[in-house]
């Protein structure tokens, strides 16, 4: 049996109490004005640089009122043009979430919040419409990310 030590079991790196842990919630909402289709990005928001994200949510009513619904949607961090999900491998939060098919919510598929890190520069939070709706629900219907960051 082998026995592994983090750096602050070591006491190479400081351990945070309950008074000083905190990881806040950033919520980032968009509502429907037209009907979506594949390939469309919604732009949701500004990460700030040295935000620490550890977990992301999407949350979003339903989309696709089809008996066959279709709709899917990617959440990640944008590339520099805003046009698509950036392709690096920490890039996508959410792959292909079926969330909007019905209304509900999709958690992170992979650990590439956590594994992103702290960004000295601000961020491009975005969605990416993968898949369009079979039947568009309609305009006024919310999609939201919450990410958890550590601050």
């Amino acid at each position: 049996m082998a026995i592994y030590k983090s750096k602050a079991a070591l006491g190479q790196a400081p351990v945070q109490s309950l008074n000083s842990a905190l990881v806040a919630g950033l919520l980032y909402e968009y509502v429907t004005g037209a009907a979506l289709a594949a390939g469309d990005i919604i732009q949701m928001g500004t990460l700030e640089a040295g935000v620490k994200p550890v977990d992301a949510l999407l949350i979003t009513d339903d989309l696709d009122t089809n008996g066959t619904p279709t709709i899917t949607l990617t959440v990640g961090i944008l590339n520099a043009a805003g046009t698509d999900i950036d392709a690096a491998a920490t890039s996508t939060w959410i792959a292909a979430s079926t969330a909007a098919q019905t209304g509900g919510h999709s958690r992170a598929t992979s650990a590439s919040p956590y594994l992103s890190s702290v960004s000295a520069e601000s961020r491009q939070l975005g969605i990416k419409v993968v898949a369009g709706p079979a039947t568009f629900a309609g305009v006024g219907k919310k999609v939201a990310v919450v990410v958890f960051a550590a601050g």
